[in-house]
């Protein structure tokens, strides 16, 4: 999501933030445009009158609400960019391997009927329709158990079928 934003951001942003340099023709001396700055080569009254008119069009230029719009959504942009790299760099990641014998509660090296009448024995104590709630234990924290130790016996089984 980044990377595409930051390929319509970049190219914007740097065709908002730098004129092209250039030159345009006018009257009988030429005009140039160098670091978004009026520079006119003739002292003459018609020259520096233009040249006052370009500049006040220039100023106005900047203020129209086509402009205005565009670098408000450039702002909303690079804002949104900022928030989801700030959110990507405090996100904390848990790599954490899942061990079927940890949520039994029971060594790996235990054997195959002590492993089932564990899991039966657990089963029976935290089956949701069963348990009485004791203290903090919420319904769902029981469901979750039964759940986690149902998968872990689950795959310690197909694991020795194999």
């Amino acid at each position: 999501m980044i990377a595409l934003l930051l390929l319509v951001l970049i190219p914007f942003t740097y065709k908002a933030a730098v004129k092209k340099e250039g030159t345009l023709q006018y009257s009988h001396r030429l005009i140039r445009l160098v670091d978004t700055s009026l520079r006119i080569d003739c002292t003459c009254k018609k020259c520096q009158e233009k040249k006052q008119l370009l500049e006040t069009k220039r100023k106005k230029a900047i203020m129209t609400p086509k402009n205005i719009q565009k670098y408000a959504l450039l702002a909303l942009g690079w804002s949104i960019v900022i928030y989801m790299g700030y959110r990507i760099a405090t996100t904390k990641v848990e790599n954490k391997i899942w061990d079927p014998f940890a949520v039994l509660g029971i060594p790996s090296s235990s054997a195959p009927e002590i492993i089932k009448s564990h899991y039966k024995k657990l089963s029976r104590a935290l089956h949701p329709d069963k348990v009485k709630l004791i203290g903090n234990m919420t319904k769902e924290e029981v469901e979750a158990k039964f759940v986690d130790i149902t998968k872990a016996y689950k795959a310690y089984a197909s694991w020795r079928n194999m």
